[in-house]
């Protein structure tokens, strides 16, 4: 494992400095984002530097993941080789938080970066916000599609379709 700052860290195969910054990165503009005070999610002031962060490349194979300990971002997933990004079947014919159109790498970059950061914030920070009591548990459920719509809705979408 490769320490590039104190919350990131590449964690195997081909993955640049520049890549895993543009992670961390993203990963804070969407931390930042659901801090705004619309959408009451009871995130601490500065949350957004202290997201444990693991990059790495996996040819093709492994998955991006977020959870209470922080996100992992696959930059080698098969994700990357699409002209559009699929959510789970729960949810990828909503028009706001399912299927999108991408263009670039770093278009699917964000869209997974943004995926994984609400799940960070589903298991950080809404156990404890009342509105989420005994809502917050299921991965896709509704704790997870309600901070996932605040980030594609009024962040990820605007970016990716103005391009």
């Amino acid at each position: 494992m490769k320490k590039v700052n104190k919350t990131l860290h590449i964690t195997r195969g081909n993955v640049t400095r520049e890549q895993a910054l543009q992670v961390q990165i993203l990963a804070r503009t969407c931390m930042r984002h659901l801090m705004k005070k619309q959408y009451e999610l009871d995130i601490p002031r500065g949350a957004q530097h202290i997201i444990p962060i693991e990059v790495f490349h996996g040819n093709g194979r492994g998955r991006s993941t977020g959870g209470r300990d922080g996100i992992t971002i696959n930059i080698g997933s098969g994700h990357f080789f699409y002209k559009s990004f699929n959510e789970y079947a729960a949810f990828n014919a909503d028009p706001v938080i399912g299927k999108v159109a991408v263009s670039s790498y770093d278009d699917t970059l964000l869209v997974i970066v943004a995926h994984e950061i609400s799940h960070y914030v589903q298991y950080r920070y809404l156990p404890s916000v009342k509105r989420y009591k005994g809502k917050w548990q299921k991965p896709h459920g509704y704790a997870f599609q309600s901070v996932y719509r605040y980030l594609r809705r009024d962040l990820v979408n605007p970016l990716i379709t103005r391009a």
